[in-house]
This record gives C-alpha cells, structure tokens and sequence, in this order.
C-alpha cells in the first residue's frame, strides 16, 4: 500500500519524507490508496444515506381562512399590515386570508453539502488520474493496462450511483466550511466518510522515530522499502494471519508507517492451498553461531507440511537490501559478460549468513538457512539478467542476487512463489547439505519390501492375533521375500470392518516359524488344519499415526510394501503402486496442489488420476501428463530427481493451467 511512496521519496532524501498535511499530489499514491479504501468510503455514504442528516425549514404562503393550519408571530405581524383582510360579523374579527407557515424537511444542509463535495472531487481526482495514466503511455512501447482503466471506470462508476440519489439533487454546492461541525465527530457514517476521505486526501506520512534520512541514506530507504514490497506482493498471494499493525498505523494526519530499527517487524500469512503457514520478519535480531553472531535484514520463515501425513518441516531465507551494484565488473567478477550485478562481497556476505547461523542438534550442527539472495536495483533489463551468473547461481547452491525496483520485481516474485509453493522435499533438494547431516537423511531402499501386509478371514481371527500377538499366513501364499519381513500390517476389510476399513495396525516381527495351521489355532477359516503356515510373532500391534484408507483393494492374497510408505501412504493404492523415490515425490508435489488425487492399482507404471480429464504417469523413465487421452507433457525422471521443483513447475502449468507443453 506505501511502495509508491516510498520510491516517489527515493528520488529525493533530504528530509523525513513527510507529505503536506492538506493534499498528496502524487497520483500513484492516491491510486493506490483509493483502490484500497473506496468500498469503506462508499460504505459510509450508504450508512449516511439510511439516515441523513437533515433541518427543518418554515415556509411561509398566504392562505384562505379555511386552509390556514398553523401559524406565528409572523403572521400577526402580516395582518397588522393587512387590515383589510380582517372583517367583523357578530362582534368577533374573521381572517379572510392570512400569512400561513408550513415546516418542511431539507436535506440540503451543511454536512451535506460537504459529503456530496467529498464525492464530486473523488470523480475528479478519478478522471484526471485516468487522463494521465494514458497519455503517459502515449508514445511508450509498452500500452495502458486495460485493467488499470477498468478499475478507475468501475470506481468512478460506483461513485456516480451515489451521487444518483434523489437527496443529492437537493443538496446545493458547498460554498465555505470554515468549522468542522460535530456531525462530522459524531454522527454514524459521516465520522467514518471524513476519515476515509482525509486518508485519500493527505495520503501516508513516515513520521515519528522511524529513522533521520539524510542524504547519505537513501540504502536505509531502500532496505525499507523493500520489506515493505516484499509483504506487498505477498498479500497478493496468500492470506494474512496477521496484517502488521505495528508497521502500518492510520490517525487522524493519514496513514503512518514506522518500522523500528531497533525491534523485530514481522507479517504472518497463509497458504490456503496448502496449509502451509510462513512469515515475513524484518530485523529478526541476531542468530546464533559459533563464531560471529548474524544479523540480517529480511528472512522468510516458512512450516510446510513434511510427508503425507502432514507433519510439520521449517525452512529459512535470507532476503538481504543493498543498495549498491558493481556498475563495471572487472576481469575477476564471476559473470563472463561482465554485466553490472551484486557486488562479489554481498555475495560472499549471503555465503556467510547461509554457513554460519547453526544450531545444535545432538551431536550434529545444522544449518538453518535455506538459501540468501541479495536484494539489489539492477540497472538494466530484468530479462537480461537471467543469463547473470548470480542468476544462475540461486538454481546451484541457493545462493544469489534477485533484481529489485520498482518495475522490476518478477523475478523476486517468481522466486517467492516458488519457495512457498515447493513441498519440504523439494526445499531439501534445493538446499546444499552440509557434511554429517546425510547419514540422517538415508535413502530409502525400495526395493526392499520389510512389510508383509495381511488379510483377516474374520473379525475373530483378528481378535486372537492381537490378543496373543502373532499372525499367520499359507506357505504357498508367499513368496520368496517373506525373509525380508520386518513388520506385519494388518488389512481390515470393507466387508468384516466396515467404516474402519483399511490399514492401521502393524506390528515388528520378532520370530518366524512354519507350522501346520491347526497347531496355531482352532478358529477355521479358508486355511485346511494340516496346511503348513508361517506363524509370524509380534512385539506388539501399534496404530499407525493416521489410517491408510481402503480404496476399492481387497487384498485377499498378502501384499508386500516398505515401512516407509507405511507411514506415509494416505490409501492402500499407494501402499503397493508406488515403487520408487520418484514415484513418492511425484504424488508427494500433486497433491500440494490438488489433495483429492487419486494413485490408480497399475501393475506396470505409477498412475495417478487428478480428476476426470488428467492423469500423470510414471514408468522410471519418463514422466507424463494426459488430459481426455492426449499427451500435454514428457520430462525424463532423471531429471526431476535432480531438480524436482524446476521440473514440477512445467507439471503445475500443465495441470492447473491446461497448458500444453508436449
């Protein structure tokens, strides 16, 4: 809401940055402003208009006798002038006709005339900015935005209907107000109406002990911008858990920003897509480290849900301001084209705040930075500046210069996006590990399938088996990977459990023997007595944090899976069809962007149905997206292993966009 400001006052920092107490004249602020404010403005005219502010005025005609309904002092006063309109008849005094006085109701008093004041100049400010707008573009390369023109119509629009109200019509021009009456302080809807327009009139003011600009300061300026810009192109995107009332304050001088120097500032939001909640911080203090204590200017907090079943995972970013640019690189600056970018000590300085804000962790030092980017006013093209070297090097190792100015904040925009859109996996990805932290972070072997997951014969069956802590199955129903087993879940059938169908119970296997079935138990069952079977001992049966629903799969015969997917499959669909990393990373990134998906049974490849039209495939080789039967996309595996947001982002367009790409 205040970027304009604060870049109108970039061009010129020789004082605080205080707007004139009567009027703001630049026209990007009072856009923006009354974009934000018109629906509470017209709000208020409506509340005015249930009950408007009214006086009672005498009007006084002559009348015959028999009309005469009410009258004054006036009124003698007239007839002493007018005898002759006074007879006699039987010694009492009849008035032919008389001055009368009649009350009447008007609108058209002081307030109201200023209210109607109020929204007549709006329509003009509106119609001049428009004028402007457009013909600033007149001989530009670039055309007016047409919903720019949109919005100024629409508002003045609505401004119009307002001022269609018959009341208006007998409401005169303001002609002086030289007090503010007390209706103005007091009277519902016209308090709120003369705020609002005050707030649109004067603008924003910086104020207060924010910080002494001088002339030298204008990287305090800009710092202050852009975390300002920063929440702003946020709040574009997410919804706000908390709207920063310590940064943006309103009174009655306008609108007062101040961040403090000296105390953390910070804008909480919320991804409704996903859950995920992350927060904006300027001046989050002094991290930890073990040699010097770091302190940067901007860090993105964000908690994404980890794993199917939602647990939470916290990623941190640097977004640091400085205003400086290496204008003429010399032969040692990293580009190869040498054009103007960061300077090389910034970088090293996102280097620094990425390796040395740790924190312990048992025995291991983890960082807590994510990735640093330095916020700098690229001179040049955006476009052009992503064959940078520091362009490419965020892509590398997370670390890099983002362009940043009014005009030119798609790329930051595009990289915001993306670090709150990716899933915590693909956050991992993009990160550079230090040493030590991979022997936590060991790769899953899939092709070892360690759980065994059973059918139940009846309700019985299963209540002996829990009781006694063991399982049984048939030989001949397993195959030759039974001595990988390390945990056996149990199938609760639709059919025997009704509503608590599917997975939720698993045990750890302590001891495997073969036994003829009727030396195991005397239940029955679709097992003959002498049948030989593995009897399965448990430590002890526990529940799985969240059940993995039945999903149309009677598992009559045992099925195998891995204990990871145990713990993080949401349907018995993708307990057995999902086989590889990729596979569960690939149904992993869908479902943050559509959580209804559906993994198909398919023996052959990875199957997941988006909804009625689109379907992705995977068969290790190459990944592919369908819609109504035809191909729209084909990116090899390989390559969203190594760069599973980049490659994810084509599958997103794909998706929610229906573009096709094929």
């Amino acid at each position: 809401m205040v970027e304009s400001a604060a870049i109108d006052f970039i061009k010129s920092t020789y004082s605080l940055g205080t707007i004139s107490s009567t009027r703001n004249d630049v026209p990007a602020i009072f856009f923006t402003l009354i974009s934000q404010l018109l629906d509470k403005f017209l709000k208020a005219v409506k509340v005015i208009m249930k009950k408007p502010n009214h006086k009672l005025n005498k009007e006084y005609s002559i009348v015959e006798n028999h009309k005469l309904r009410r009258t004054d002092n006036k009124t003698l006063q007239w007839l002493s002038k007018h005898p002759d309109r006074i007879k006699q008849s039987e010694g009492k005094n009849l008035v032919k006709s008389a001055l009368g006085v009649r009350k009447k109701i008007t609108y058209d008093t002081v307030e109201n005339q200023f209210v109607k004041f109020m929204l007549i100049t709006k329509v003009k400010r509106l119609s001049k900015f428009r004028l402007i707008y457009v013909s600033s573009f007149k001989y530009a390369e670039k055309s007016a935005d047409i919903e720019v023109i949109k919005n100024i119509d629409n508002m003045v629009s609505k401004i119009n209907r307002e001022l269609d109200n018959p009341i208006f019509s007998e409401v005169s021009k303001l002609k002086s107000l030289n007090t503010m009456s007390l209706v103005f302080q007091m009277a519902p809807g016209y308090r709120d109406l003369y705020r609002h327009f005050q707030l649109i009139q004067r603008g924003i003011s910086f104020t207060g002990e924010v910080y002494s600009f001088s002339v030298k300061e204008t990287s305090v300026l800009y710092e202050y911008w852009c975390f300002i810009k920063l929440v702003n192109i946020m709040k574009k995107r997410y919804a706000i858990l908390d709207d920063g009332n310590d940064i943006i304050k309103a009174n009655r001088k306008g609108v007062v920003v101040t961040l403090s120097k000296n105390s953390k500032s910070e804008v909480r939001f919320l991804d409704p897509n996903t859950g995920d909640r992350f927060e904006l911080i300027y001046n989050p203090g002094e991290y930890p480290s073990d040699t010097v204590k770091q302190v940067p200017d901007n860090v993105l907090k964000l908690s994404k849900q980890s794993g199917i079943n939602g647990k939470k995972a916290k990623f941190q970013y640097v977004f640091d301001a400085k205003y400086k640019v290496e204008m003429n690189p010399d032969e040692y600056y990293p580009d190869k084209e040498k054009k103007p970018g960061p300077k090389v000590a910034d970088i090293n300085t996102m280097h620094r705040y990425r390796d040395a804000i740790v924190a312990k962790n048992g025995d291991f030092t983890e960082t807590l930075m994510f990735g640093a980017y330095v916020l700098f006013p690229y001179p040049g093209n955006e476009e052009e500046y992503r064959s940078h070297q520091f362009y490419k090097s965020i892509g590398s190792v997370n670390i890099g210069g983002v362009p940043f100015l009014p005009g030119k904040t798609k790329i930051a925009e595009e990289l915001l996006t993306r670090l709150v859109g990716e899933s915590d996996s693909s956050a991992f990805e993009r990160a550079v590990l230090p040493k030590g932290i991979e022997d936590r972070l060991k790769k899953i072997d899939w092709t070892k399938e360690d759980v065994l997951v059973g059918s139940l014969s009846s309700v019985e069956q299963w209540v002996e088996c829990y009781n006694k802590k063991y399982y049984y199955v048939p030989v001949d129903s397993l195959n030759t990977n039974y001595h990988q087993v390390e945990y056996i879940a149990i199938y609760q059938s639709k059919k025997l459990f009704g509503e608590d169908a599917g997975v939720l119970y698993y045990g750890e296997v302590l001891e495997v023997s073969v036994l003829p079935r009727m030396e195991i138990n005397n239940l029955g069952g679709r097992t003959h007595p002498n049948a030989k079977c593995y009897r399965f001992k448990v430590k002890e049966w526990k529940c799985l944090s969240s059940k993995i629903e039945f999903e149309r799969d009677w598992v009559y015969r045992p099925r195998y899976s891995n204990s990871f997917l145990l713990h993080n499959s949401k349907s018995t669909f993708e307990l057995f069809n999902i086989r590889s990393e990729a596979d569960y990373r690939l149904v992993y990134e869908l479902r943050r962007i559509q959580d209804n998906l559906k993994v198909q049974d398919n023996a052959k490849e990875l199957f997941v149905k988006i909804d009625e039209s689109i379907s992705v495939y995977n068969d290790d080789s190459y990944i592919r997206v369908y819609e109504a039967g035809k191909e729209k996309l084909r990116r090899s595996t390989d390559d969203f292993i190594r760069s599973p947001s980049i490659v994810f982002e084509y599958i997103k367009k794909c998706i929610v966009n229906r573009v096709n790409l094929f």
